[in-house]
């Protein structure tokens, strides 16, 4: 009987690895850099610059990456050698991307195994000076993203910080593909944001087959942060969203995490609906009004996730060393099972 169970074993252990998407990379190096960037305007606030960003980029650096801050703009230079880039939400025309910029950042992500956090903000039009969510739009165009910002408001009456405009998203995605993203994660602060929406074409832009993701899937993209279902759209200028409606209701999707993305088709672009660093008071603060936020422990989970996310195929020359472990396996086990039944009719 045991003998029967472990070949059982050994034929399911060679099916799984005939199945499961196994990744042989090359040796990892030993420091992996992140930059940041501060260039267009996200140091604007106290709350985020002086208070909650030194914690989250020294929590990186504890986790062994290495955090470069970008304050002179974006180039080919600064970009060299990265192999993350957030980009958070950024206020006013005067901050925004040159198509140099946009060029320099899209001929990294095409490097292939890049990561990208691209964020935006709400429509509001406050006195600093309205987010022009062109300017992410145009980053994650250049990338072939599948994930857009609306140009919207999202307001929660019943659940937030204090404020309507401050909702908590406390809704996570129960899919186990992302599961260590979410991990212990109840409340993140979406200080003045927006929702999401996808393009659900094979040449993605912001205009092309729009489609809400609540209830819209697109291949490769994962949402995993959404507001709460009190929460609904509230738009606060005359340029209405794209794949919503103004007065929408329900749980709207807050961030999402794309694989396969860019032309190389190994990078991962997340896009939030708020921004994880600077701004006004950004994702990752662990307490605003009251709160006990962790806003901060998702986005070291999806940073830390993403960085070290492993392609989901395998080279042609890979291919035949899983198939000739399982072929050897399955090979072993039928020789195995033959002595036995040679040995009984003895």
């Amino acid at each position: 009987m045991q003998k029967r169970i472990a070949y059982a074993v050994l034929l399911l252990v060679a099916i799984s690895l005939l199945e499961y998407p196994i990744s042989i990379q090359a040796e990892q190096q030993e420091t992996k850099t992140i930059l940041i960037d501060y260039s267009h305007g996200q140091d604007n606030s106290n709350y985020g610059k002086d208070l909650f960003d030194p914690l989250l980029f020294a929590n990186l650096s504890a986790m062994g990456y290495e955090v470069i801050i970008a304050t002179g703009g974006l180039n080919s230079t600064i970009l060299a050698g990265t192999d993350g880039f957030l980009l958070g939400s950024i206020r006013g025309v005067q901050d925004g991307f040159s198509p140099n910029e946009i060029t320099a950042v899209a001929d990294w992500f095409a490097e292939g195994y890049k990561f990208l956090w691209v964020a935006y903000d709400s429509d509001y039009p406050d006195p600093g000076g309205p987010f022009i969510h062109g300017n992410a739009t145009l980053i994650l165009e250049a990338v072939r993203s599948h994930v857009y910002g609306e140009h919207t408001h999202i307001w929660d009456n019943e659940l937030h910080c204090g404020a309507y405009y401050r909702p908590i998203a406390n809704v996570t995605s129960d899919n186990p593909y992302i599961v260590y993203i979410v991990k212990d994660v109840d409340a993140v602060l979406m200080h003045g944001a927006t929702c999401l929406y996808g393009s659900a074409s094979e040449v993605p832009s912001s205009l092309t087959n729009p489609v809400p993701l609540e209830n819209t899937t697109i291949e490769y993209v994962t949402p995993f942060l959404y507001y709460s279902p009190t929460a609904y759209i509230h738009d606060s200028d005359d340029l209405l969203p794209i794949a919503h409606n103004d007065g929408d209701r329900g749980s709207f999707v807050a961030c999402t995490f794309e694989r396969n993305a860019g032309t190389n088709q190994s990078g991962v672009i997340v896009v939030s609906g708020s921004s994880p660093y600077g701004s006004y008071c950004p994702m990752s603060a662990d307490h605003y009004y009251n709160w006990t936020l962790n806003g901060y422990k998702m986005i070291l989970q999806a940073i830390d996730f993403g960085m070290n996310f492993p392609p989901t195929t395998i080279s042609f020359e890979s291919q035949f060393v899983v198939i000739g472990l399982s072929g050897w396996i399955i090979f072993m086990a039928i020789v195995l099972m033959n002595r036995k039944q040679q040995s009984r009719s003895d």
